[in-house]
């Protein structure tokens, strides 16, 4: 937070942005700094594993959908790096001990597909929606979907068969998400 706080100071007195945007260039150039070390994370997740391109193509294609569709979110900023670490790792692993079955991704991506068809997008406690959004969220998590579904069934037909299980994987990895926050969802209004 200090070298954020001392960059926006230095863009404000170099009258490069305003007083009044010193928040909004904060929030901004901290969640820069938080895509930068998530990304730096599974470039090195990646490199450990040997799987380089596989993180970086199942954290794109993730980011893709998951704004759109929501699911369970971490309560704090630290545990989601953790789970997200957790993630990564997981897949990754996935990826490299499943064989590469047409039949076995199949049933994965439609029944995936069908959680995610039925559920989003799921709201979070911290980022409710309202009925305007969750149409439009709705609408670009099942286009984010179609445009998946073809990368899926094009890198598997031209044979780029360890990318088509990145994608079945991003759309397991979703419908695991949304499930688990559907269950965090129904559990906190239990509690009120």
């Amino acid at each position: 937070m200090k070298v954020i706080d001392n960059f926006t100071e230095f863009l404000i007195k170099n009258n490069i942005i305003e007083e009044k945007q010193r928040e909004i260039y904060a929030y901004g150039l901290n969640q820069l700094i938080v895509y930068l070390y998530n990304f730096l994370t599974v470039i090195v997740v990646g490199w450990i594993f040997g799987m380089v391109w596989q993180g970086i193509a199942f954290t794109v294609f993730y980011m893709m959908i998951r704004p759109y569709a929501g699911g369970y979110h971490a309560r704090t900023p630290k545990m989601c790096y953790v789970y997200s670490l957790i993630m990564i790792i997981v897949v990754l692993f996935l990826i490299m001990t499943i064989p590469l079955n047409g039949l076995l991704y199949l049933v994965v991506y439609f029944v995936s597909s069908i959680i995610i068809f039925k559920l989003s997008p799921v709201e979070d406690e911290n980022k409710p929606l309202d009925n305007i959004e969750r149409v439009v969220f709705r609408k670009r998590a099942i286009i984010s979907h179609i445009i998946l579904s073809l990368c899926y069934f094009i890198s598997w037909f031209v044979g780029l068969k360890e990318l088509s299980s990145c994608v079945v994987l991003v759309l397991f990895t979703l419908s695991i998400m949304l499930v688990l926050g559907e269950i965090k969802n129904r559990r906190l209004k239990r509690e009120v």
